[in-house]
């Protein structure tokens, strides 16, 4: 399916436009959306895990020897790297249930900033109109 409006971002299969956000398997309206959340979801899990390996280590380190040590500390710690890698952009709707994806961080900041721009300029837009036709029309009545 290739869109017939101008991609605001493109990053393989997915895309956004002013009226679409369409992913590998799903394809939403944008003015289904009203909220974007970019979160990294597993840094927590991952830093509790790896400040728990290596204060293990560090009660046990008599004991083992450096690969033992090394191998139970460092794999912890190269999860809280790759956890910063990964996040998660989550659309909240009324109309919708909350769609989550995860995607890496260097394209999930800039989908979510082409989203934004698309409900910013529809924010700007309603209120216009509400601006508009709140105000009557003089219409020369000098």
């Amino acid at each position: 399916m290739k869109p017939i409006e101008p991609i605001l971002w493109r990053s393989g299969a997915n895309w956004v436009t002013h009226h679409f956000i369409h992913m590998r398997r799903r394809t939403v309206a944008m003015a289904d959306i009203d909220l974007v959340e970019l979160h990294r979801p597993f840094i927590a899990l991952t830093l509790s895990l790896a400040l728990a390996l290596t204060l293990l280590g560090v009660r046990f380190h008599e004991v083992m020897t450096e690969t033992e040590l090394s191998l139970l500390i460092v794999p912890g710690w190269i999860a809280v790297v790759l956890s910063f890698q990964v996040a998660e952009l989550k659309l909240h709707s009324y109309s919708l249930k909350d769609l989550k994806i995860l995607m890496p961080i260097w394209r999930a900041k800039p989908m979510r900033e082409a989203i934004d721009q698309v409900i910013d300029a529809r924010k700007v837009e309603r209120d216009g109109h509400a601006k508009s036709a709140a105000r009557p029309d003089s219409g020369g009545a000098e």
